[in-house]
């Protein structure tokens, strides 16, 4: 799979089926074949690489993905607006913090533009509060399992959204001192939440990623790696 970047500014990515020193034949991912002479192509690039900043077409705009099948990518962020059931907590002794992991599984879908992943996820928030009758300590942990759809808009900036299902666990702390047993209580119980996000690729491996969803934190800032 290549992508030929032409001299008007325009690329097209597909397959090539035949050249010769007068020009070329390529099959789009839609399944056309186009012809373009010599003259009229200025270069030619991978199409699993990151490509130049160029218009990309295949008869609809196709934007070259920076994922491929086979990639892993680890997100390490850092929430900005915690969530936790009890709302007696309210400094932080852990911010929240979620990792995940992404193995795609599948590029090259909707005409170029999209992508499937498969991954896990991990978060973990703890705050504690002084209170009249004693000292609040508040976390939750979530684990699960991740589903990734992508969908490319500009260059450099993988898109997606997708689903999480797992396993969410709140605890809940209450020091009365004084001699008084302290109140313990947990709830777990398996969660299903969506999220949506971004990553803006710096280079062929490190991004910075941007995320909205449900569980630990409702936004969410980081850096994501290609492994």
């Amino acid at each position: 799979m290549v992508i030929l970047n032409l001299k008007n500014g325009y690329s097209v990515k597909g397959e090539i089926i035949e050249q010769n020193e007068l020009g070329v034949k390529i099959k789009l991912l839609n399944g056309e074949i186009f012809e373009y002479k010599t003259d009229e192509i200025s270069s030619t690039t991978d199409a699993k690489l990151t490509s130049p900043s160029n218009k990309i077409f295949s008869q609809s705009k196709v934007v070259p993905q920076v994922i491929a099948k086979g990639d892993n990518i680890i997100n390490i962020g850092i929430g900005l607006l915690k969530q936790l059931p009890n709302s007696n907590s309210e400094k932080l002794i852990i911010p929240p913090i979620p990792i995940s992991f992404e193995y795609i599984v599948k590029s090259d879908l909707f005409n170029g533009n999209g992508a499937l992943g498969i991954g896990g996820f991990i978060g973990y928030v703890a705050t504690k509060q002084d209170g009249y009758y004693g000292n609040y300590k508040d976390s939750r942990l979530i684990i699960g399992a991740r589903g990734y759809l992508h969908y490319a808009l500009v260059e450099k900036l993988d898109t997606y959204g997708g689903a999480l299902i797992g396993y969410k666990s709140d605890m809940t702390k209450i020091s009365y001192g004084n001699d008084i047993p302290d109140y313990k209580a947990t709830d777990g119980k398996p969660i299903l939440n969506v999220f949506i996000g971004c990553r803006y690729f710096f280079n062929d491996n490190i991004a910075g990623m941007a995320e909205l969803s449900w569980g630990i934190s409702i936004i969410t800032i980081g850096v994501a790696i290609k492994l």
